[in-house]
């Protein structure tokens, strides 16, 4: 029992505290916000030359492809009226946005099957069916299908569009 008595001597008086003896609880002095230290400027730097990098860069990438858009706006203000005119017109765009894309000694020599296989190739999950036998027909034979017409059309936008 005198163990008992010496742990716990020292919590019996609590209830018996006098609240006129407290004093009031010291705080410190605030704490001053402000952007004048070294991390602040270092950040606000940071910030400022990487919006100006991906402005540039935009920029760039924007004019880099001014090419595209041309074709593009071209080959939307064609009209399909079953003349064999419009085919030409579009393997023009194509083949002038893949020398510009490839480079002149690349693309400019292909015909026919070579010409097919390179587009296919250089474009990802696109595919039109037969386009050698109708880059013949069109192009060399001039004769005229609508439909394959407007399927061209659609696939050279895309494939100006995405091309690798």
């Amino acid at each position: 029992m005198t163990y008992y008595l010496y742990i716990f001597a020292p919590f019996q008086n609590q209830d018996s505290v006098d609240v006129n003896n407290i004093k009031p609880l010291m705080e410190p002095d605030s704490v001053v916000f402000s952007f004048e230290t070294i991390g602040w400027s270092i950040l606000l730097w940071l910030m400022i030359i990487l919006v100006l990098s991906l402005t540039i860069r935009s920029i760039i990438f924007y004019k880099k492809n001014k090419y595209k858009r041309d074709a593009i706006k071209i080959l939307e203000g064609l009209t399909i009226d079953g003349s064999t005119e419009i085919n030409q017109h579009i393997a023009v765009q194509l083949k002038l946005v893949a020398i510009k894309s490839y480079g002149r000694e690349i693309v400019a020599h292909l015909t026919g099957k070579e010409w097919a296989s390179f587009l296919q190739s250089k474009i990802k999950h696109l595919e039109f069916d037969n386009l050698d036998s109708f880059l013949m027909k069109s192009l060399y034979q001039n004769q005229e299908d609508l439909e394959q017409t407007t399927q061209f059309l659609t696939y050279s936008k895309k494939w100006i569009k995405t091309h690798a």
